[in-house]
């Protein structure tokens, strides 16, 4: 069964993410706070991409790559097996 806290996890990693890559959009890029902010969005993504790939593999075959769901469960379906994955709330 897959732990929907680590769904929640990654899916808010990648969302504060996007937010830092956008504000640092139109912010000048010659100071080191431009600099420290771009290390850590990237920073950011790597550790949802390490949560989404450690935690969300198929529980019967242990193949597929399940997509994190924030609420639903149930709708997505392993591309390996075929069974639907399963979130624990």
């Amino acid at each position: 069964m897959l732990k929907r806290s680590y769904a929640r996890v990654s899916i808010m990693l990648n969302i504060v993410a996007l937010a830092i890559f956008i504000i640092l959009f139109f912010m000048p890029s010659n100071n080191t706070l431009w600099q420290c902010c771009i290390w850590i969005a990237w920073s950011m993504v790597v550790i949802s991409l390490v949560i989404r790939f450690k935690y969300f593999k198929c529980p019967s075959c242990g193949k597929g790559d399940a997509m994190p769901q924030w609420l639903k469960s149930g709708n997505k379906h392993c591309k390996k097996c075929g069974k639907p994955f399963e979130y624990d709330r």
